[in-house]
């Protein structure tokens, strides 16, 4: 059952509300939050305890009096022998002044929670801060963070694991724009460009297994794809709807799937086969490789599935949609990467 403390916190300029008018949000919160049919006077007069709000003292006159049609008044609540409920054009009002309906609430929750799950004390900052970002409708800001967070966990992770490969083959680059030769910390990644270090990170990941060429290849051109990706969608046109669906059916689909074989086909081969393409590459880094990958290919679904989300609330022109579709296709393209991987 949802809790009355944390519905109250959602309705909207609630010192300025007078004790009659919280009994609408209350039978709201019971009917439509926690899904009963009605409700009576005691059930009200106990939100009002539970929320440690003075209450209402003629509850049972005001749901009286605004149930009825006399005088050419419209009734905002509908009663039975049950009780009471809200008529469906009063529920539609509350709808659209509650702040944060069901859906957003149980994400925000859902987002908190991952939390726990991370060790490295910036990482917890980066997806605090998004949770912040997201719970306070700032949806672009919250993306924002989120691209820091990746970046910062694949920053780690070198640092950690593989500092000295990834140095040996940062001196193989030759790009004007990177202005560091060495890596010693953190700081030392700004120096690269994000779209470079995005793209020498996954060949680095890739680097001695020759049958991860092909993904490699792919990791590139659906970078590159989507760069053009915003153009066409600043140009749109009347194929606007063709391509909102064609972007649905990548980033649910076809993009998940085509990682998802890829990844099968390498985690079929046999290991220890791999010397005959590099002898100076331990069984155990090898493997270390291969959840590498898996990892890269997860990371990168995520961020997939929300630029996708985002580009389409563009042309829905509907930005309040872009963390529900950047959840639903992250799950959905997770799933079957997982069920085809």
């Amino acid at each position: 059952m949802e809790e009355i403390d944390d519905f109250v916190s959602c309705v909207p300029s609630l010192q300025e509300l007078q004790s009659y008018e919280l009994v609408e949000y209350f039978i709201y919160f019971l009917t439509v939050i926690n899904g009963k049919p009605c409700v009576k006077t005691p059930e009200i007069e106990e939100c009002f305890r539970k929320a440690h709000l003075p209450a209402y003292p003629h509850i049972s006159q005001y749901l009286s009096r605004k149930s009825s049609n006399k005088a050419g008044q419209t009734p905002i609540f509908i009663r039975d022998t049950e009780g009471y409920c809200l008529t469906r054009f009063k529920k539609d009002e509350l709808d659209k002044k509650i702040s944060a309906e069901p859906a957003k609430r149980e994400t925000s929750k859902a987002l908190s929670e991952l939390l726990d799950n991370l060790v490295v004390g910036s990482e917890r900052d980066f997806l605090k801060e998004a949770i912040d970002c997201y719970e306070i409708g700032a949806y672009r800001a919250a993306i924002i963070m989120e691209w820091i967070l990746s970046l910062d966990h694949l920053y780690e992770y070198i640092l950690a694991h593989k500092l000295a490969d990834f140095n040996a083959e940062l001196t193989k680059i030759k790009d004007k724009r990177i202005k560091v030769n060495v890596i010693a910390s953190k700081d030392d990644f700004c120096d690269i460009p994000e779209s470079k270090f995005i793209e020498k990170a996954v060949d680095f990941i890739l680097l001695g297994l020759a049958s991860g060429a092909n993904l490699s290849k792919l990791f590139n051109d659906t970078a590159r794809n989507l760069m053009k990706s915003k153009q066409l969608l600043e140009e749109r046109n009347s194929s606007l709807a063709l391509q909102k669906y064609s972007l649905i059916l990548i980033a649910l689909f076809l993009m998940p799937l085509i990682l998802g074989m890829i990844s099968s086909i390498i985690s079929s081969f046999d290991i220890s086969m791999l010397s005959l393409f590099d002898e100076n590459i331990s069984l155990s880094e090898k493997k270390d490789s291969m959840f590498v990958i898996k990892q890269a290919i997860l990371i990168y679904l995520i961020e997939f599935s929300f630029i996708t989300a985002f580009f389409i609330s563009l042309i829905e022109n509907n930005k309040s949609k872009l963390p529900i579709y950047g959840i639903l296709f992250a799950v959905s393209s997770l799933a079957i990467f997982s069920w085809f991987g």
